[in-house]
């Protein structure tokens, strides 16, 4: 077989079309170079809104920590300030009465058919060893020959009261007040108002118990034990 040769009209023919082929590749090259350049900026676009979004919503969160700091920093102020305040009333009915005990008994000196020779309030001393430190503070003290009493006052009496005076307080008063200490001390406890559990506590123990009945004492002092 021969080998066929072109003429010079087909050789021209082919050139051109060779050259238009890769004419309409430039052109789709170019084509597709804008739409890469079209998409990266889309792309972009989007992870720059995307961004802008997420810096506002961290703006809005930090602001939203911010105001709930200083709501919770408002709110723990307003809580010390209201216990504080319910702090000031507590101490000063338990100081009333205390007073209105202190008085009811001055008058008589006289508790679980006991009579006292001495009445005192508000007694304090601390003990120091070198090492520890012991505080003691008894809101009533009443003293004869034989007996002493140690009444606590409380604005609202708790059954751990009633237990920390006999398991606590009573042992204390005779180290800090030997010179008050006699070989039969007995024990009282009196509130503005008493736990059910505790007065119960109280009658069982044989504990003393001072309650304010409107403007008179009501006490309530059978068969005391001796501590």
């Amino acid at each position: 077989m021969e080998d066929k040769i072109m003429t010079f009209d087909e050789m021209r023919v082919m050139m051109a079309q060779t050259m238009e082929g890769f004419s309409r590749i430039e052109k789709q090259q170019e084509e597709n170079a804008r739409g890469f350049a079209e998409l990266r900026k889309q792309q972009k676009e989007r992870a720059d809104e995307a961004d802008r979004r997420s810096k506002e919503a961290d703006a809005r969160l930090q602001k939203l920590e911010e105001e709930n700091k200083k709501e919770w920093k408002e709110i723990r102020k307003s809580i010390r300030e209201t216990g504080k305040n319910i702090g000031g009333i507590s101490d000063s009915n338990c100081k009333m009465a205390e007073q209105y005990f202190f008085n009811s008994l001055k008058k008589t000196k006289t508790l679980g058919g006991i009579h006292f020779d001495l009445l005192d309030k508000n007694l304090r001393r601390t003990s120091y060893d070198g090492e520890n430190t012991l505080n003691g503070e008894y809101d009533i003290v009443m003293v004869n020959d034989v007996a002493s009493c140690v009444i606590e006052v409380k604005y609202t009496v708790e059954t751990k009261d009633v237990n920390d005076l006999v398991n606590r307080q009573v042992n204390e008063f005779k180290f800090l007040f030997p010179n008050l200490a006699r070989p039969k001390i007995y024990l009282g406890i009196g509130g503005m108002s008493f736990n059910e559990e505790a007065e119960k506590t109280a009658k069982k123990l044989g504990i003393a118990i001072l309650k304010l009945n409107g403007n008179a004492v009501e006490i309530q002092d059978n068969n005391l034990k001796i501590y």
